[in-house]
């Protein structure tokens, strides 16, 4: 069973950060360390200071820094729970626009031996530490995850979008490549109920963030054991994830480079039909087969 949660997000005051595409940034395990430059000129309060920092003690200074963005107002948490209804907007290399819809919300981690959230990356320990030793230092988790759930019948995009027809966004960030994101908050306790209900029996697929996941789940049996008594309930129990449709025609996978070492050389073609019986539905666990199209 997949339960989420409303949580209190932190965002930035839009009083005291007026363009807020210059302290955006990617997840910090694709920002280039040209990137990173970039990202730290663009603003002394660029997000990259706490997701990706480049200064020595690392995981204390930025533990120190978000504690003095918080204290001087240029983080604020919000005082009401709630889920949090995204648009995206971003054009192809084609040319071809996408308008990609998901949401922001609480859900419960699960051990991935067996579960209803299921891996398709094999991950490596270095990283995981690096999120978990982040995590300890600031007690807060700074980057969600990316899930996709099944459903054909976009019942949850709906509900969500009907909820902010005719509001306006709280957060409207167009980016130097044309990409727009616009943020709602979803406070109602009613539709809350109604996408929780709507999400309990789906599986669902980690898309991106395979080492935060696992690091996630080692702060939470870190935090257990330290705590000795817990009910389930607590916020450790629990990884900030957006969610999205994989049958949504704007959740779109692209092509990317990948170099296989240890293998004989072979021509292309004998390469390719060598491949196709790995690549077939029948690799697809049994537990997702029928729920997420590949």
């Amino acid at each position: 069973m997949i339960r989420i949660a409303p949580f209190r997000g932190g965002f930035y005051n839009q009083r005291k950060i007026r363009d807020l595409a210059k302290v955006v940034a990617p997840p910090y395990d694709v920002i280039s360390k040209e990137e990173q430059e970039k990202l730290y000129k663009k603003s002394p309060y660029n997000f990259v200071r706490l997701d990706l920092s480049q200064e020595p003690d690392s995981y204390d200074v930025v533990a120190r820094t978000l504690n003095e963005w918080q204290a001087q107002g240029i983080l604020e948490r919000d005082e009401t729970p709630a889920i949090y209804f995204l648009t995206q907007r971003f054009k192809l290399k084609s040319g071809e626009q996408k308008l990609r819809t998901g949401f922001f919300a609480l859900v419960e981690l699960q051990d991935l031996s067996g579960g209803d959230i299921r891996p398709h990356e094999k991950t490596l320990d270095a990283p995981k530490e690096d999120r978990l030793k982040l995590m300890l230092a600031t007690q807060a988790q700074l980057s969600p995850i990316f899930a996709l759930y099944a459903q054909p019948k976009p019942t949850i995009n709906h509900l969500l979008a009907v909820a902010v027809e005719g509001a306006p966004p709280f957060i409207e960030i167009e980016q130097d490549n044309g990409e727009e994101c616009r943020l709602w908050r979803i406070t109602d306790a009613a539709l809350i109920q109604k996408l929780q209900q709507e999400m309990k029996d789906q599986s669902l697929l980690i898309a991106d963030g395979h080492h935060r996941y696992e690091a996630t789940l080692n702060y939470r049996n870190h935090m257990r054991n330290a705590r000795g008594q817990w009910n389930g309930r607590e916020d450790f129990n629990y990884i900030l994830t957006y969610f999205a449709n994989v049958h949504d025609e704007s959740v779109v996978i692209l092509p990317t480079h990948r170099l296989v070492r240890g293998y004989a050389h072979k021509p292309f073609l004998e390469l390719e039909e060598r491949c196709k019986p790995i690549s077939t539905s029948n690799s697809i666990p049994r537990r997702l087969r029928g729920k997420f199209r590949f």
